[in-house]
């Protein structure tokens, strides 16, 4: 344990900074700043691994605070070694298996134990043959099918030092610990298209949802059995926990897990929508959480389950939702999460939603907000739903909690509180048919004859209104609307600019425009990448791709400290020229302020003095560049190659003055579409809530 926690363990810049309570920008800046900062003893492409021994030591002769680590903290630095010899996903699959195996051998007695640990990391046909036995002793004990024949550990040997310090880590923190750190860190690890752990923010309000929960529970789509084993924590008596997955490894994870939990599961591996193996009877309540946008094979699936349509092949979410229905009790409820395309779909999937509804099928839908996952950004819904019911009238609930959670690294969580006010929401109507939001909370109950009315859309911003609106706060708006417009319009007519009389380039008299390369004309400096940790820091201005106008005016739109920076740092120059050369329409502009730090991606021009204007010659760019970009798939402009004509400096300054021209009026246009839209957008809003009416005298 303390070899693992403070001797060998390695960490990240990122780990650091979880343990010491500060941002990750914080850390790079104390390595930067300080000489005596420990040196990295491993690099991993993007990752620097440092060891923790050395970090503690330094952090405490400069008095930097340091938490003490947790479990999840331990089980990360340890799968910080196997990075390059195995995904880290595997290594914790792995080692969840080695956890099943130990806790086999703790029933067995100390002497399995000790055997144990010493097979660990030897000689393979060793370490081998005593895990068969402990296989055989499983058998005895009735563990068969739990720890079996299936698992391979000769597929371990990259993996014998990590897996030590796991065993290590399980005799001091408990078995059950360390498994869940080792499912964390499974799901932190990249995983392929399709599969996905359920966030514990999301399974915990399923079960607030669900609760009391008692008698059979069913997840057809189990994975890791995550929300299997929140059931059983959630109840208060025994339950039955019945599962079944398509991925083989999966079905072994989960019986492991609940294994080590103490609990009993019938899990078995097998295709649920395909008809695989039969899944106990009806069930008190049903939980899934299915691969998104997964296929199926309807032609292999028995129709028993599908009274309410055959979904497509190319989309099972309503599969998954008839099957969770059809396996219920006369009073169960099915909690499935599902992606937000079964909310509004047509065709098909549109039928079999009307038809759902118009059962009295669907009892809520609660949409939650995007980055749940820690695999995909896509926002998913929360549908509950139950058997058919012959009843006239009744509504659905419709929340809408898309804009709750918090931001925890590049993921979104789910809040105890979010929590609270979600199931006081769907409570209330449950109990009383009332509608109580609060915390961030929006709900609407629907009837259903209005929701069949309106094709059956479930997505709840389509059905939650805005609290009434003051016809008096209306018509300000819709009068203040057409000042601007008319405001807009009187500037757009002022900013007029007129073309001098123009004729054909052949008269021979004619200046002709020199052709000169950009290199000798201007400085071409590439910028830096910076990182995306210092955004948003600091007070230096920061020019991102998206800050180049149209106009060819720069406008920074975020800023950046200098000191969390890696090395010096060219700052913009008045007159600057910032160019993205990549795409097909290539584009530049000018920075006439200066000060600031320019993004990776742009290449910056510092035109030599007194040869060419910068807006000119930034005009040029974008009017000629075009033609040379190179690239079968994305465009690229060799700036330092690239020849334009150079104008004389009579036509140099004639072109300047009417390229700002130019640009005024199209930023008075587009001021002027913008005060159009607003118009628009305030008088539908008024006419269309009922604020507003046109007076008895309309035309």
């Amino acid at each position: 344990m303390d070899k693992a926690a403070d001797g060998d363990a390695l960490v990240s810049l990122a780990d650091v900074a979880e343990m010491a309570g500060v941002s990750r920008p914080a850390v790079s800046n104390w390595r930067r700043r300080n000489p005596d900062f420990p040196s990295p003893v491993q690099e991993t492409g993007a990752t620097s691994l440092f060891r923790l021994a050395d970090l503690k030591q330094w952090m405490g002769r400069h008095g930097k605070r340091f938490n003490v680590r947790s479990v999840e903290q331990l089980v990360w630095s340890a799968l910080n070694r196997t990075r390059g010899l195995v995904r880290p996903e595997e290594a914790a699959e792995a080692g969840m298996i080695l956890l099943g195996y130990l806790t086999l051998a703790a029933r067995l007695g100390e002497a399995e134990l000790i055997a144990l640990r010493a097979a660990i990391g030897g000689d393979p046909r060793t370490w081998e043959k005593h895990l068969w036995h402990l296989a055989d002793e499983a058998w005895r004990l009735d563990l068969g099918k739990t720890i079996g024949p299936e698992i391979q550990p000769s597929q371990w040997a990259d993996c014998g030092s990590f897996l030590g310090e796991v065993f290590d880590l399980a005799l001091a923190f408990g078995v059950a610990e360390a498994f869940e750190a080792l499912v964390a860190a499974s799901a932190r690890g990249s995983r392929v298209a399709g599969e996905h752990s359920t966030p514990s923010s999301v399974a915990g309000l399923i079960m607030s949802l669900a609760a009391p929960i008692s008698g059979t529970i069913l997840d057809p789509a189990c994975g890791h059995g995550t929300l299997l084993l929140a059931a059983s924590r959630k109840a208060g008596a025994q339950l039955t926990l019945i599962g079944q997955d398509i991925n083989a490894a999966a079905c072994i994870i989960t019986r492991l897990r609940m294994l080590v939990h103490g609990l009993s599961a019938d899990i078995t591996h097998g295709d649920t929508l395909a008809g695989g193996t039969p899944l106990g009877g009806q069930a008190d309540l049903v939980v899934a959480d299915p691969p998104f946008g997964a296929y199926w094979r309807p032609e292999r699936a028995g129709f028993e389950h599908w009274t309410f349509g055959v979904p497509p092949p190319t989309r099972a979410d309503t599969a998954w939702l008839q099957y969770g229905i059809s396996k219920l009790a006369p009073a169960g409820l099915a909690m499935l999460i599902l992606p937000h395309g079964p909310l509004f779909r047509g065709g098909v999937e549109g039928e079999i939603r009307r038809r759902l509804i118009g059962a009295h099928c669907v009892r809520a839908v609660v949409a939650l907000p995007p980055a749940l996952y820690p695999t995909t950004g896509i926002p998913v819904a929360l549908w509950i739903v139950g058997r058919p019911e012959k009843r006239e009238g009744g509504g659905v609930l419709l929340v809408d909690a898309s804009q709750l959670g918090y931001r925890q690294r590049s993921r979104t969580e789910l809040s105890d509180a979010d929590i609270d006010a979600i199931t006081n929401c769907v409570r209330a109507w449950q109990a009383r048919g009332e509608l109580a939001t609060c915390g961030g909370v929006r709900a609407a109950a629907v009837p259903v004859s209005t929701l069949l009315d309106g094709d059956g859309m479930l997505v709840p911003a389509r059905w939650i209104e805005d609290p009434a609106k003051d016809p008096a706060q209306c018509l300000e708006r819709v009068v203040v609307a057409e000042q601007d417009l008319h405001a807009a319009a009187t500037a757009f007519g002022e900013a007029s600019f007129s073309l001098p009389r123009l004729v054909t380039g052949g008269d021979q008299t004619a200046p002709r425009w020199a052709i000169r390369k950009i290199s000798d004309m201007a400085t071409l400096i590439r910028p830096r990448r910076v990182d995306p940790d210092a955004i948003g820091t600091g007070d230096t201005p920061l020019i991102r791709p998206r800050d180049l106008g149209p106009d060819m005016v720069v406008t920074p739109s975020e800023q950046v400290d200098l000191e969390l920076l890696a090395g010096p740092v060219e700052l913009t120059q008045p007159g600057d020229i910032l160019v993205l050369a990549d795409g097909t329409q290539p584009r530049a502009g000018v920075d006439h302020v200066g000060g600031a730090v320019v993004s990776g991606s742009i290449q910056m021009l510092r035109p030599r003095p007194g040869v060419i204007d910068p807006t000119v010659l930034a005009a040029l760019i974008t009017s000629i560049a075009p033609r040379y970009a190179v690239g079968s798939v994305v465009g690229h402009v060799d700036l330092a190659a690239l020849e334009v004509p150079c104008p004389d400096a009579r036509m140099s300054r004639w072109l300047r003055q009417a390229l700002d021209v130019l640009g005024e009026q199209r930023r008075q246009a587009l001021a002027a579409v913008q005060a159009i839209d607003g118009l628009r957008a305030t008088l539908v809003d008024g006419l269309g809530s009922g604020a507003l009416t046109p007076d008895a005298d309309w035309p």
